[in-house]
């Protein structure tokens, strides 16, 4: 049985941090960089390729705080269903039965079933 590792999100400023480590390094391989700073090598290729982005939102301040929002192909339905699914909680509606038929009705009508 593998052991999975757990996923660890690194801020924008963590990240900012590790680039500058990695300036103060001598000349060497990126592979060696990575192993002295103790990251993966396709992390710090990462941050070396986005360090202009990076640095954008360091200086917007908003990468210690952001959390991560993902979307689906449709993000009309979505925005549609959560609609419906605040609105029925308010009216206090048993809400998974009901759930699964206007998923269905709302997939027929985009044509996605």
């Amino acid at each position: 049985m593998s052991l999975k590792r757990a996923r660890t999100d690194v801020t924008a400023s963590e990240k900012l941090e590790l680039l500058k480590q990695f300036k103060k390094l001598p000349k060497m391989s990126e592979r060696k960089a990575a192993e002295a700073l103790k990251v993966k090598l396709g992390f710090l290729r990462l941050a070396i390729q986005n360090e202009a982005k990076i640095r954008a939102e360091v200086a917007e301040q908003r990468g210690n705080n952001r959390k991560r929002h993902r979307t689906g192909k449709n993000e009309d339905v979505e925005d549609g269903l959560y609609d419906w699914y605040k609105f029925a909680k308010l009216r206090g509606v048993t809400v998974w039965p009901n759930f699964e038929a206007e998923v269905g009705a709302v997939s027929s009508t985009e044509g996605l079933r």
